[in-house]
This record gives structure tokens, sequence and C-alpha cells, in this order.
């Protein structure tokens, strides 16, 4: 698909999808800030907090790679939009169910488990749809707003939502969640990005078809060592960071001195930091020869940022999330905008496919296991141990692999 042409990032369609996301934003990130506590606080588990977050995971890891060829050869807009207005309806079905129930942990397994799905198909359409409404020449701002989106709202949403939580309960997130999907959806449907050549080539599910079309991926990734290994290493930081965020909960549930709204607080320190790093990054373009150069020393100084992170005071805590989340949003726009602008349009879906497969299966195994030993171990040292096995991975997967990885992240586009 040819990209827009404009002199300004913000058209017609990029504005509304960016509106589109913000509204369903509001109501996810409160939602989900709370989901892991809410788990922790009603189990004291952070096994079964782990086994929670697993569910949501394990659809990705079939569901993503099933539905690739498909939203790849059809209209990715009415992906977006009808899986908005699917989850949330569920969402409003969910909260009528749980309304005047006590906590159970299957039911939110399920929720889970439903969630995951839903969640993993509209990523890969907004994934694949997102570079093509961004105007030829702006991919840098254009991903810095995508990336700001999230933070922005969870520096104000986070400890409301944990103060909502502990005031009234989790059931009005939910319910707020499920207003704002179907606002959200009714937006989307505004679009109006030509998908009309996915439209007249879409094709009932066929698993010779799939099967082309999953080989044809695998022969990309092999022939491409620089997306093969940035997004190995991002697979196993993404797991990295799912153990941390566990054991960060169960300290400040276990914590008398910290708890639920501390912990909001936390969210909302890491999130300013990236929203002053995506404004950065909107404002200042960065060399394109440095990039990846920046990329390295910010993966190596966020892990080691995570593993003192339980050791030192709150005051503390929050300035080195802040530093985390300042650093964190620049290398995620770095990758982002270098990765989704090398790879053809025509294979983002597929081969986003095989790496959400892969980050599904690594997270499970990695988040159960870091569960488990923190069931039995202190959480600050499991903590510390992640980080330093981060650090090592850093070294192997990114650092040995320089000259085909600063070959994506310094192209110039």
């Amino acid at each position: 698909m040819q990209k827009p042409v404009s002199h300004t990032l913000w058209t017609r369609d990029f504005t509304i999808l960016t509106l589109g996301t913000i509204i369903s934003a509001i109501g996810g990130v409160g939602l989900h800030t709370c989901l892991q506590f809410v788990v922790i606080d009603n189990t004291s588990s952070p096994l079964l907090a782990a086994l929670f977050g697993v569910a949501s995971w394990l659809p990705t890891a079939i569901v993503s790679i099933l539905a690739s060829p498909t939203i790849d050869r059809t209209s990715r807009k009415k992906w977006i939009y009808g899986l908005d207005f699917l989850y949330g309806f569920f969402m409003l079905g969910f909260t009528w169910y749980i309304w005047d129930r006590p906590f159970e942990y299957v039911t939110f397994v399920v929720f889970s488990l439903v969630g995951g799905i839903i969640g993993a198909m509209y990523q890969l359409a907004f994934n694949s749809l997102f570079p093509d409404v961004v105007p030829e020449g702006f991919a840098q701002k254009g991903f810095s707003i995508a990336s700001l989106i999230y933070p922005s709202i969870a520096a104000i949403i986070a400890p409301v939502a944990m103060l909502t939580y502990r005031s009234v309960g989790i059931r009005w997130l939910f319910l707020a969640e499920g207003i704002l999907l179907i606002i959200s959806a009714c937006v989307e449907t505004l679009i109006s990005v030509d998908d009309a050549h996915r439209k007249t080539t879409a094709q009932p599910f066929s698993l010779k078809r799939y099967t082309g079309d999953m080989k044809a991926a695998w022969r990309y990734l092999r022939e491409e060592k620089g997306i093969r290994s940035i997004y190995s290493y991002m697979t196993f930081s993404n797991a990295a960071y799912g153990g941390q965020s566990l054991m960060v909960t169960t300290q400040f549930k276990n914590s008398p001195a910290l708890g639920a709204t501390r912990l909001g607080f936390l969210t909302t320190a890491e999130t300013i930091g990236r929203i002053v790093g995506g404004v950065f990054h909107y404002v200042v373009k960065i060399p394109f020869e440095k990039r990846y150069w920046l990329a390295v020393r910010v993966y190596n100084i966020y892990a080691a940022c995570d593993g003192v992170l339980l050791f030192v005071a709150y005051p503390i805590m929050l300035v080195l999330r802040f530093f985390c989340g300042l650093l964190g949003i620049n290398s995620a726009t770095l990758r982002e905008s270098a990765t989704q602008n090398y790879i053809p349009s025509d294979m983002r879906a597929r081969v986003a496919s095989f790496f959400s497969v892969m980050i599904s299966l690594v997270n499970m195994v990695v988040v159960l296991l870091i569960g488990w030993v923190g069931e039995h171990s202190d959480p600050r040292y499991v903590a510390l141990g992640i980080a330093t096995v981060q650090i090592g991975l850093i070294y192997f997967m990114v650092s040995r692999n320089r000259k085909p990885i600063a070959a994506i992240y310094n192209l110039e586009h």
C-alpha cells in the first residue's frame, strides 16, 4: 500500500486512528494496571498471578499465527473497529456477571483467555495498518505519538484506578472500559484508508495457502538476520519485564509501607518519563548513525535500574522508574520506526505473528518459573537475578550482532 503524501503528520486517518486508540486506552490502562494486583491481593500467590498472565499469552501463541494471513489480505480497518465492538460488549457482559459476586480466580482466568484472543488479533491488525496511515517522511514522529498515548494516559489513570479499586472494587473499571471500547469502535469506523485491494483478494482460510504464507515469512526471516536478532532479544526482554512486574507487584503487596496506591504512583513516575521521552522524540530527530549506539546503552541502563529498584527507598524508586520510562520509550520508538519501515507492508502481520508466538511461549515459561521462584524467595533478589541475566542477553544477542542490527536501526527513512 502506498503511503499518504502530506505536509503534516496529522492527516484525517492518522488523527482518527490516534483518537480511537486514546479513547479505548483510558479504560484499558486503568483496568490492566489493577488486574495483576487484584489477583495477588485475593490469592497472595505470585504463581497464581503468573498463571493468570499466562492465560492471556497462551491464545496469542495460536491465534496470531492463524489470523495473520487473513488480516494481511483483508480490511484491517474492519478488523480494528470490529474487534473493539466485540471486546466492548464482552466487557459489559463480564461486568454484569461479576457485579454481585465475590472474586473467583477461574472466572478471571477465563476473562484473561478471551481478552488474550481478541487482543492478539487486534494488535496484528493495528500494527499492520498504522505504518500505512503515517505520511511519508513522518515515521519517527508518527511512532513517537503512538508510543506517547498509553504513557500519557497511565500517568493520570494508574493511581486513580488503584484508588478506585480500593474504594469501590474492580467492577467499575470493567464497566468503564466496555463503554469506552464501544465509543472507540464508533470513531474508528470513520477511517478512510484504502483497503480495497485487500477486499478483492480476500479468500476463505486455506491450510495450503496458510502454510505457504508462513513459509514465505520464515524465508524472509531466515534472510534477515537483523530483524531476527532484534525481535529475539525483545522476546526475552518482554519476559524479563513480565517477571520484574510480577516481583514489584508482590513486593508492594507484601510491604505495609508500600501498597496499591504507591504502586500506582510508581507507574505514574515511569509513564511521565515515557511522556518526556516521547516528546523529545517528536521534537528532536536523532541522527540515524547514532540510533543503534543509543539503543544498546538504553537496554543496559534499563536492566540495571530494574535490578536495584526494590533495594532502594521509595523516593529513589520513583526517580529510577522515571528514567526507565524516559529511556525505554526512546528505544521502543527507534525500534518500531526502524523495523516497521524496513519490513514490507504485506509481510508485517505475518512476521509479527512469528514473534508474537515466540514472545508468548517464552513469557509463559519464564514468568511461570519466576512466579514459582517468587513463592519461595525474596522478590528483591529474584528481580536482581532477572536483571543480571538480561544484561548477559544484551551482550550475546544485540552487541555481538552489531552489523546486521545497526544496518536496520541506522537506515534512513
